[in-house]
């Protein structure tokens, strides 16, 4: 997986090793450096395309601080990586924001895909900016409140999603070519993109929130008892809620069914590509 900082960095701060590439750090180089190998550094860096490999093989006595080692078949990289998103301490892992987006496209899709309202009319009737093309119509469908769409009467708020944390934490470096459609056929881009990405088994926790007893019974909320079936549940599954046994019961309902949506929506984009 990889889930991107928006962030890249270059040749001066990745170098060959063995199994693939040592990240380090710029900064922790030129501390350690004194004299004219210190000025030497200092000068490579300002030339365009620097590489830390090749002033490490005229200096194989430099001996960078690893941050973290990505694990890659790659053996040279031409251009950026892009950056996975990490802790404080280099530990990469699943923003729980990022999979609770996830969810709520699944949810979002399972409620169009066999509706005979999707696509609107409207949407034909004058050409939208991508960007906020349907925002609108999915936001109703997770709105429990009759009202215009605020995230607080959002239905995934009841929805509690951890960050995921990797078990045992391996990152590897891939090189990634894309291709663009064509007519006809398709063709190959003329450059790759190298990303880091994270391997690794992840654990965190998806709970639902116990506020969801009091909101059936609130005004405010008139939508939720007609929506609950997205999370794959009824009305009479939140009688005796309060309850710690019920709860988890109707938590691990929760689950089972996000796990099939989510199931169901990869299979049907793979299906799609393919």
């Amino acid at each position: 997986v990889h889930i991107g900082t928006g962030e890249k960095y270059g040749g001066a701060e990745i170098y060959k090793a063995d199994t693939g590439f040592v990240r380090t750090s710029v900064s922790d180089i030129a501390r350690n450096l004194e004299g004219k190998l210190y000025e030497e550094f200092l000068s490579d860096l300002e030339e365009p395309g620097f590489r830390l490999d090749e002033f490490l093989s005229r200096h194989p006595g430099v001996k960078p601080r690893e941050r973290y080692l990505l694990k890659s078949p790659v053996n040279a990289i031409s251009d950026e990586v892009r950056e996975c998103i990490k802790t404080g301490f280099d530990i990469p892992y699943i923003p729980g924001s990022s999979l609770k987006g996830a969810i709520r496209t699944a949810l979002i899709w399972q409620a169009c895909k066999d509706s005979k309202a999707f696509p609107p009319d409207s949407w034909g009737e004058k050409r939208q900016n991508k960007k906020w093309i349907g925002a609108d119509f999915f936001n109703d469908i997770l709105n429990l409140n009759s009202g215009k769409y605020d995230p607080k009467y959002d239905l995934l708020r009841f929805l509690e999603v951890s960050d995921f944390m990797p078990v045992t934490p391996h990152m590897h470096l891939l090189e990634v070519k894309t291709w663009s459609l064509k007519n006809p056929g398709m063709e190959q881009k003329p450059f790759s993109i190298y990303c880091e990405t994270l391997w690794s088994k992840c654990e965190g926790t998806i709970t639902l929130s116990s506020a969801i007893a009091q909101a059936r019974n609130r005004r405010d909320y008139p939508l939720l008892k007609q929506k609950l079936p997205l999370l794959g549940i009824t009305e009479s599954d939140l009688t005796g809620i309060d309850d710690p046994a019920q709860h988890e019961k109707v938590e691990q309902k929760v689950i089972t069914h996000l796990k099939k949506i989510m199931r169901e929506i990869i299979g049907a984009a793979l299906e799609h590509d393919l």
